[in-house]
């Protein structure tokens, strides 16, 4: 199984976050 996330799946989870906090501004 895999316990870590594709770079591409991180790249994409960060960018979720950072649109997230731009939004709760």
């Amino acid at each position: 199984h895999k316990c870590y996330y594709k770079r591409e799946d991180v790249e994409r989870l960060l960018q979720t976050k950072s649109e997230k906090t731009k939004n709760n501004k």
